[in-house]
């Protein structure tokens, strides 16, 4: 079908600053928050019981790491001709809803399909037109605020009561029309397609990445839409792999020099950091500089080689190990505590080489004084640090009037106290008859910098404690 470039007459409505505190399950007075899917590594739902998106086209989607509000964050890319589809019985209504979307298109020349109510049958739908908002075929928006490869957030709003549709662009209103034709009502096979076009014309998409869409259960008003976060929504979350954590004396370092970007370091006198690994032979890296001092190295626990890591300036060194027999191997780096000509005594750890196996310091493969990572779908972000040495800690710094601590509950774990600027503030049970998330937040602080310690209550006996991250406010930019 041929689309005429119409434009329909809007009123304009600007409206104070977007608000960067992302309030997780926030009630808003016109609607629930109902679905609200971050690709974080998932294609689920953060909150309620909404189904997992799936993916739509030949090609493959796939998660990466990209810029969203100047925050690091995971996104889903999508190549051209793929996008995703969400099944929407039990989740809203066909005719009383609104969604938000945070995306980007690489090109958005033309055509793109942002959103189909009739599950691809029709060409009706919510479009990007050459960067200005449309709906086909009854309204276009009044700017044209859609670039390529930028991120912005699109909501469209259906009051059920009033026919009414909606559309903003970045928190401001585009366009706005009664629906007495129902284009904007998802039709009886109850799905809901995003970024993917309809199959009469086929070719009016593009490839690009989302960040978050969310869904309510009813209309949101011109306020409400204003005063939404735009942002990716776990980018206030910092994982148990994030070098802010610190384990056990192991602290990580944000290092442009070090290879990922960041290093491991300890002063503790006898911390280790072990991995292990098979084959022949294995590269040691490591961070040298003024502040570092005497590790020794063990291979299958035996001393290998002691290494002096001062350095009159900061620099990358190595190590290798080879003519190993062909089989499983545990290599261990332990700190002295001893300075070798520099001001202190850190020892560090970059990453390791083990034949054509590359694995940086931030691998769940590694092992910092018992705190080991591991994969699991019930954690944040797919994975979590675990361990069950006595006195074993998890410390994070952190800014701000709140944190939430992001752990585990199952049969095999056992108790930790959170502990913040020193004092415990309580212990937390962690057993459960099954494995499931558990967050519990801790508000009122002073607005200022904190510490937040996780430690290994001595009652747990031989059960591990979880660590699956923290999360704190976001601040604005």
């Amino acid at each position: 079908m041929f689309k005429h470039h119409l434009r329909a007459s809007a009123i304009i409505f600007i409206f104070a600053a977007l608000s960067f505190f992302m309030a997780r399950g926030t009630i808003y007075a016109t609607g629930n928050l109902v679905a609200d899917y971050r690709f974080d590594n998932t294609r689920s739902s953060a909150v309620g019981s909404a189904p997992d998106l799936v993916d739509l086209g030949p090609g493959t989607n796939s998660f990466a790491l990209e810029t969203v509000d100047g925050k690091t964050c995971n996104v889903l890319m999508f190549p051209l001709g793929n996008g995703l589809s969400l099944a929407t019985n039990g989740v809203i209504s066909s005719d009383n809803y609104s969604l938000v979307m945070l995306f980007r298109f690489e090109q958005t020349s033309g055509y793109r399909k942002i959103a189909d109510f009739k599950n691809g049958t029709v060409d009706y739908g919510l479009y990007n037109l050459s960067g200005t908002l449309r709906f086909y075929t009854d309204a276009t928006g009044t700017n044209s605020p859609i670039t390529d490869n930028t991120y912005v957030q699109v909501v469209l709003a259906r009051d059920g009561s009033t026919d009414q549709v909606t559309g903003y662009v970045n928190g401001t209103q585009e366009f706005q029309f009664t629906d007495t034709n129902d284009r904007a009502v998802i039709d009886a096979s109850n799905t809901l397609r995003f970024l993917l076009d309809d199959e009469q014309t086929t070719s009016e998409e593009a490839a690009g990445a989302v960040a978050r869409i969310r869904l309510y259960d009813a209309a949101l008003t011109p306020s409400e839409v204003a005063a939404l976060d735009q942002t990716h929504g776990e980018c206030d979350t910092i994982q148990n792999t994030d070098f802010g954590v610190e384990y056990y004396g192991w602290e990580g370092v944000a290092d442009g020099g070090a290879s990922g970007g960041t290093f491991r370091q300890s002063k503790l006198a006898n911390g280790k950091a072990r991995i292990k690994f098979s084959g022949t032979s294995i590269r040691y890296f490591y961070r040298a500089g003024p502040t570092f001092g005497k590790v020794d190295v063990y291979l299958d626990n035996v001393k290998v080689k002691s290494l002096c890591q001062y350095a009159a300036a900061p620099t990358n060194r190595s190590k290798n190990f080879k003519n190993l027999a062909n089989a499983k191997h545990t290599l261990e780096i332990r700190v002295l505590n001893q300075t070798c000509g520099g001001s202190d005594s850190y020892g560090s750890v970059d990453k390791v080489k083990a034949g054509a196996t590359t694995v940086e310091d931030s691998a769940l493969k590694w092992n910092w004084n018992g705190w080991t990572g591991k994969s699991s779908a019930t954690a944040n972000g797919g994975n979590y640090h675990s361990s069950k040495t006595p006195a074993a800690f998890a410390k994070l710094i952190f800014n701000g009037t709140s944190v939430e601590v992001l752990t585990l509950k199952g049969p095999t774990f056992g108790d930790m106290d959170v502990v913040i600027d020193g004092s415990t503030i309580e212990t937390l049970d962690l057993a459960n008859g099954t494995v499931i998330a558990f967050s519990k937040t801790y508000d009122g602080l002073a607005d200022t910098e904190h510490v937040i310690e996780l430690r290994r209550n001595p009652s747990s006996g031989k059960a591990p404690i979880v660590v699956d991250g923290f999360r704190v406010p976001l601040s604005p930019p």
